[in-house]
C-alpha cells in the first residue's frame, strides 16, 4: 500500500520538528518536506504533489491562507490540514475561495 506523503509548513522549528518526528513514527506516512515559510515550501509542493499539506495559518511573509490558495493552483489534489492556536475570527471565517 502506498504511503501518504506529507509536507509540513510551520514557522516554529520545535513544533515543526516535533510534528515531523511524531508523524515519522507511523509507517503509513512519509514526510517529503518540512518548511518554515510559504516561500520555502512552494517548490516541493508543486514538484511532489503531496497527499497532505499540514500548515499553520500565521507564517512569516505570506500567510497560511495564501498558501492554501497556492495549493489549489499548484497541487489541486493535495488535501490541507490547518493547525493553529489562533482564535481570530478573520481566519475562521475566511472565504471559501481561500480553502478550495
Amino acid at each position: 500500500m502506498p504511503r501518504i506523503s506529507i509536507v509540513i509548513v510551520e514557522d516554529h522549528a520545535i513544533l515543526r520538528e516535533g510534528l515531523k518526528a511524531l508523524i515519522e513514527l507511523e509507517s503509513d506516512f512519509v514526510i517529503i518536506g518540512a518548511f518554515g515559510s510559504v516561500e520555502a515550501s512552494l517548490h516541493t509542493i508543486q514538484e511532489s504533489q503531496p497527499d497532505l499539506v499540514l500548515t499553520d495559518l500565521v507564517l512569516p511573509g505570506r500567510s497560511g491562507l495564501e498558501l492554501l490558495a497556492d495549493i489549489v493552483r499548484l497541487s489541486p489534489r493535495s488535501r490541507n490540514l490547518v493547525l493553529t492556536a489562533h482564535e481570530n475570527e478573520e481566519y475562521i471565517r475566511a472565504p471559501a475561495s481561500c480553502w478550495w
